[in-house]
């Protein structure tokens, strides 16, 4: 087994054709004349401090990536990891839904890396969350992928040549937590610095899933939840 590197598509490019067919953008948000419209406007020099608000909503994920990484399950903490460009993509969406060329355009944040390029994140995350898997037939530059773990003295990431056109990449589970949590916290900075996308943000986060509590009325019971709703009060049980 020989090992290479493989160089950077034009990713850029495609992103962008693919995002004129369907009226997005880059950024995953509708422009003038797309399928998606505003569904409010932008008061000129309208502010609000929204990072905090996110810090506190996003603090669920960033307890549950800690959580998995310390008990050792890594299969849910690669299920958690590869979604969060999805919830991010949508939250700063006009009509909060994402789709390829979001999830996509979202990962810019991640910085360039030609090993590992927005459609390579994406084909990782269909696979893994879509099928089970982390073997792919068509998207990126790969047709595997190695999640290393921390007994894996190894912690680098590398591409390997299995022959026959069949690239894999693993990389160090410890990497993806460093590298999901980064992008997260530029994307907050950045959000920040557009009206659109702080209003978008500002509208649907209170729809992010949390922890709360259902009670119900009549018999007293407290029932902890996981929930879009918050608290939730019953008539009954």
């Amino acid at each position: 087994m020989s090992t290479t590197r493989l160089g950077r598509s034009a990713e850029h490019d495609k992103r962008q054709s693919e995002a004129s067919a369907t009226g997005d953008d880059v950024e995953g948000r509708a422009t003038e004349g797309g399928a998606e419209s505003d569904p409010r406007a932008v008061g000129e020099g309208e502010e609000g401090n929204v990072i905090a608000d996110l810090d506190s909503a996003f603090s669920l994920y960033f307890d549950e990536i800690s959580h998995c990484r310390a008990a050792g399950n890594y299969l849910a903490l690669l299920h958690l990891l590869v979604s969060l460009p999805d919830v991010c993509a949508a939250l700063q969406d006009d009509n909060g839904r994402t789709s390829n060329v979001r999830y996509q355009a979202w990962c810019r944040y991640f910085g360039t890396d030609p090993r590992f390029t927005p459609e390579d994140r994406y084909a990782l995350g269909c696979a893994v969350l879509h099928q089970g898997k982390t073997t792919m037939d068509r998207g990126g530059q790969y047709r595997s992928y190695s999640i290393l773990l921390p007994s894996t003295d190894l912690i680098v990431d590398l591409v390997s040549d299995f022959g026959g056109g069949h690239y894999n990449y693993g990389v160090h589970v410890d990497e993806l937590i460093s590298q999901t949590r980064t992008a997260i916290r530029e994307w907050f900075a950045d959000v920040q610095t557009d009206a659109r996308r702080r209003q978008n943000v500002e509208r649907h986060l209170p729809g992010l899933a949390r922890y709360g509590k259902k009670i119900v009325g009549g018999i007293s019971i407290t029932a902890p939840t996981l929930s879009s709703t918050g608290e939730i009060k019953t008539t009954g049980p």
